[in-house]
């Protein structure tokens, strides 16, 4: 009735598998992973006597994988690969344009 307080519940958020992560981001890193591991087979080490700077490149789709899931997109607050999801679903869409005069 009037004057009753009816709280909104709460949206459930994802579930913490492990070290704090999702399923899909512990999903997303296992294939950046798996790529990484793959690229390591294919592509040999870089010149260099450190074991770090020789195998660097290797963790490139680990990284691009990471970024796309950790860094967030100003504006809007999305994580970078829904807001690029978005970006191309709007790219891709049928526009129509109603002009006036």
């Amino acid at each position: 009735m009037f004057g009753e307080h009816h709280p909104l519940t709460p949206k459930a958020g994802p579930a913490k598998v492990a070290w704090g992560l999702s399923l899909t981001h512990l999903l997303v890193l296992g294939i950046g992973a798996g790529l990484s591991y793959r690229l390591a087979q294919i592509i040999p080490p870089l010149p260099f006597k450190n074991f770090v700077l020789a195998h660097v490149h290797h963790f490139v789709p680990l990284g691009v994988a990471a970024l796309l899931l950790f860094a967030r997109e100003g504006k809007t607050g999305l994580n970078l690969a829904v807001y690029l999801a978005y970006l191309a679903a709007y790219r891709a869409r049928r526009k129509v344009y109603v002009w006036r005069r």
